[in-house]
């Protein structure tokens, strides 16, 4: 291992805060401030699927599984609360 920039993944509109992989797939599913999840294909650098109209908030985190999603963790803001 070199260190080196093997592939640069182009697709989020903001800054990306969550990342997991799954090795075995070649799988890596990114969420951004964007509001969206995408799972991208490592091997070709394209994204396989995308999750875009669904958080109402930022994304926190998130967890990959294989088959699917299991977890994303959003923070919504409360106007009324102030939060």
């Amino acid at each position: 291992m070199t260190g080196e920039c093997i592939r640069t993944l182009v697709g989020h509109d903001s800054l990306v805060r969550a990342l997991a992989l799954d090795p075995a797939s070649g799988r890596l599913v990114s969420a951004s401030y964007d509001k969206v999840v995408k799972v991208w294909d490592l091997r070709t650098g394209r994204t396989v699927q995308q999750f875009k109209h669904h958080h109402l908030g930022h994304i926190f985190d998130v967890k990959f599984d294989i088959h699917r999603i299991v977890r994303c963790v959003l923070c919504f803001h409360d106007a009324y609360a102030g939060r």
